[in-house]
């Protein structure tokens, strides 16, 4: 058999996605031609396309490191090392790929998302425009632009790519889900508009998804359930700090629980995790229709995708009617516009009655609050304020968040607050491009430079949580409330000032805030909200016994009561699966 023809096989095994197959016949050429270029990079794409990325990164570099480089060798071996979270690494081999095939459209795109997740949002952009160039009708790369845009915190700019580029690509279900979910980030949208564009969302999801069926399953209101999570953030993550203390404290007795893991690389967070579920599946490199199959061999009775409309998410497995029940619970602040979701979890405060009309699920409510926060063991300790300093502000929300509204409310904080600065901290604020846009999209909305520090990414969450002991009061944003970030700066004993709207994004902090007795820190209105902020700077004993008691507040509050909150929540699952069997035996009996 002939090298070349040994080759055209494994060839053809990669582009039937017969990977193992693939891996094991490149091994094997490999053993006798050490260094073969072509079989380096099959075994490397083999294994990348199985999800061993870490193994790949090696085999596909053998393949890049030639002069020049072939275009899929350098692009998938740039892929596999920001798959592994390599991410500078990563976007360095994607440049390098756009230098060797400047003419390609794609790998400026790619090299835009990439240096888009290294914070380095200015020139993510112009990588998105050159893309947009040589693909005028790449829906995505607008779709892209206007997240760089809002993650300068622009989201009003933004709003025109997103619009850009679903009239570029009107059927295409993943743009018209980063429209949608921009929604929430722009005040002055109405809720018949974020209910419009998300309907349109799940229309394009269920025509572009896998057929489904609902299964036959037992109707008995009190047996034991199986519960299914489907998420791409079961790690280092959010989602999973605030899923910890159910599953840490859920009824075993009652609830088996499978976790269908989207995650693009599993952590040391991960490995803590996998124990509290009964079983643990890994769907990432799943086709829709086999992780909908997994679901339903698995007999879930009740499937709870953890995502929304975020990153990872797995809309089209949901739209298979996979389940049974089917719920949307977490991840995302608003409607998924999917009618195949039966059930959307919230709490009466943050959607009190009425809020149903907005959503296309039926609103569970859980007893107030909707959701469980798990504090990280390692927090600095709260820190008595250094009266050396100025009195600050703060937010360490995502950019997105600060829209114009937002920054209007700060600027009258702080002339309202005289002497006091704002601190702000996100991913980009320490690159200097991303950085001189942030402070020219400030100064346009009024605020003093002067007045105003920024800070960048810290490495860990510790680190991350030490910033907060140079904050004096924090600033929740509107209409897109903080929610991890509120948690954070009550545990390190800093106050939160939030502004109460008329949807669910708008109303977390009144839910959190609310939970561990703070309900006088949400505003009514813009001129409450500066009249909090002024009265707690003006008070400073007050707010020193304040800032001393927050933990131990936090701590002993519903926010943190994971047995508690564990048992109501299986009691909304529960009450949710005896409403869905009776209507089954109801339509039987009829």
């Amino acid at each position: 058999m002939t090298k070349m023809r040994t080759i055209d096989e494994l060839v053809k095994l990669a582009e039937a996605g017969s990977f193992y197959a693939c891996e094991r016949g490149a091994r094997a050429w490999l053993r006798e031609h050490p260094g073969d270029v072509a079989a380096a990079y099959l075994l490397g794409l083999s294994l990348m396309r199985m999800g061993r990325l870490d193994e790949s990164v090696a085999h596909l570099g053998v393949a890049a490191a030639q002069e020049p480089p072939q275009r899929d060798c350098v692009m998938n071996h740039a892929d596999a090392l920001f798959g592994c979270g390599r991410y500078v690494d990563g976007a360095r081999e994607m440049a390098r790929a756009t230098r060797y095939y400047p003419e390609c459209g794609r790998a400026h795109a790619k090299l835009a998302f990439m240096l888009m997740r290294c914070g380095m949002f200015v020139d993510a952009m112009e990588s998105c425009l050159r893309a947009m160039q040589l693909e005028p009708r790449a829906g995505d790369v607008a779709a892209l632009f206007g997240t760089c845009l809002t993650s300068l915190g622009r989201p009003e700019e933004a709003e025109a790519w997103f619009e850009k580029a679903a009239a570029l690509e009107p059927t295409n279900s993943f743009v018209q889900g980063e429209r949608a979910f921009h929604c929430n980030y722009v005040h002055g949208t109405t809720r018949e508009e974020m209910l419009r564009e998300h309907e349109r969302y799940g229309a394009l999801v269920r025509g572009s998804g896998v057929a489904g069926r609902e299964r036959e399953y037992d109707a008995d209101p009190n047996r034991r359930l199986r519960v299914g999570l489907v998420s791409a953030d079961l790690g280092d993550h959010p989602v999973a700090r605030f899923l910890r203390g159910w599953l840490a404290h859920r009824d075993r007795e009652q609830f088996e629980l499978y976790a269908y893991s989207n995650l693009p690389r599993e952590d040391e967070c991960t490995a803590e995790i996998k124990g509290l579920f009964t079983v643990w599946h890994t769907i990432r490199n799943m086709t829709d229709g086999a992780a909908a199959n997994l679901v339903r061999r698995d007999e879930i009775d009740i499937l709870i995708d953890l995502s929304g409309l975020t990153g990872g998410s797995r809309m089209r497995v949901m739209a298979a009617r996979a389940a049974p029940v089917q719920m949307t619970y977490l991840g995302y602040p608003n409607t998924t516009g999917l009618t195949e979701i039966d059930y959307r979890i919230v709490d009466d405060l943050t959607d009190p009655e009425g809020a149903d009309a907005w959503a296309t699920e039926e609103l569970l409510r859980v007893q107030a609050p909707f959701l469980c926060w798990t504090p990280p063991g390692d927090a600095p300790e709260v820190r008595t304020r250094d009266g050396g300093r100025p009195f600050t502000f703060g937010s360490f929300n995502y950019p997105g968040k600060m829209s114009e509204h937002t920054l209007e409310l700060w600027r009258r904080v702080l002339e309202a607050t005289p002497g006091s600065r704002l601190l702000l901290k996100a991913k980009g604020f320490d690159e200097v491009k991303s950085r001189a846009s942030v402070e020219k999209r400030l100064g346009e909305c009024g605020l003093d430079l002067s007045r105003v520090e920024l800070r960048g990414f810290a490495e860990d969450l510790r680190s991350h949580m030490a910033h907060y002991q140079d904050v004096d009061v924090a600033l929740d944003p509107f209409p897109y409330h903080g929610t991890t970030t509120t948690c954070e700066a009550l545990w390190m004993g800093v106050p939160v000032v939030s502004l109460v709207g008329d949807r669910h994004a708008s109303r977390v902090g009144l839910s959190i805030l609310s939970a561990v007795g703070l309900g006088s820190m949400v505003a009514r209105d813009e001129e409450h909200y500066v009249a909090i902020a002024g009265m707690l700077a003006s008070r400073p004993a007050a707010l020193a016994a304040l800032r001393a008691s927050l933990r131990a507040r936090v701590a002993g509050s519903a926010l943190c009561d994971a047995p508690g909150f564990a048992r109501r929540f299986e009691g909304s699952l529960r009450a949710a699966w005896r409403q869905r069997s009776a209507r089954r035996l109801f339509a039987r009996a009829a």
